[in-house]
């Protein structure tokens, strides 16, 4: 087991967590690298090694994810692409600086005239071209700018 992090669940004290953050950790052959059943709090689980520069497996949020599982609760956007390397995470939104490795997760989240670069290399467990929630027609729902999917020339999509 990596690190993980429990609220008692009876016969306790009244205390309570006020903030989670475990960061800079290299995670590898554990069954969970993070693990938490807080549920009245997200954890921040960001800029660790999972054991894979695919990052933690999460069956929705990272399924190509090859490393140590991650539960729900964890945010782990960007994480590192080794132990003590460089932050990975595959979109990220300029305006507002948040990482997403899903495209529709930064699309969902994005309000209209944000940018949305690409800058992993992934997996990308997506197909399909991204639906915008706020779209009202078909010509104002998303304008894309093409361009390799890597670090150092990224692609661009504007809400």
């Amino acid at each position: 087991m990596g690190i993980e992090i429990y609220q008692c669940e009876s016969g306790c004290d009244s205390g309570v967590f006020t903030s989670l953050a475990a960061g800079g950790n290299c995670l590898s052959n554990n069954t969970y690298g993070i693990r938490s059943n807080v549920t009245y709090l997200n954890m921040n689980g960001t800029w660790n090694w999972w054991g894979d520069a695919s990052g933690p497996y999460h069956p929705s949020q990272n399924p190509g994810g090859l490393g140590d599982e991650v539960s729900g609760d964890v945010a782990f956007v960007p994480w590192l692409d080794d132990c003590g390397g460089d932050p990975i995470a595959n979109f990220q939104n300029v305006r507002t600086g948040g990482y997403y490795t899903l495209l529709q997760d930064a699309v969902d989240d994005a309000l209209s005239g944000d940018t949305i670069l690409t800058i992993g290399p992934g997996p990308f467990a997506e197909s399909s071209t991204p639906r915008s929630p706020r779209a009202t027609s078909p010509s104002s729902s998303m304008a894309v700018r093409s361009g390799p999917a890597h670090r150092g020339s990224p692609s661009t999509l504007t809400t």
